[in-house]
């Protein structure tokens, strides 16, 4: 099960750095709790930083 696991979340930060090709300038990776049940889950944020916007991705 870990396997997968780990795996999966390898899988999710280099979807985010692959951003990087797009102008993404950082990845912020975050715990987050569900609204919903209060479980627990991870949040991979691409962030492009421009002195003009900020895009989310």
């Amino acid at each position: 099960m870990h396997l997968y696991l780990i795996a999966a979340i390898a899988e999710l930060l280099d979807n985010a750095v692959d951003e990087i090709n797009n102008g993404a300038t950082f990845v912020k990776v975050d715990r987050v709790y569900s609204k919903r049940d209060n479980s627990p889950a991870l949040l991979f944020l691409g962030i492009i930083l421009d002195a003009f916007a900020f895009l989310y991705f």
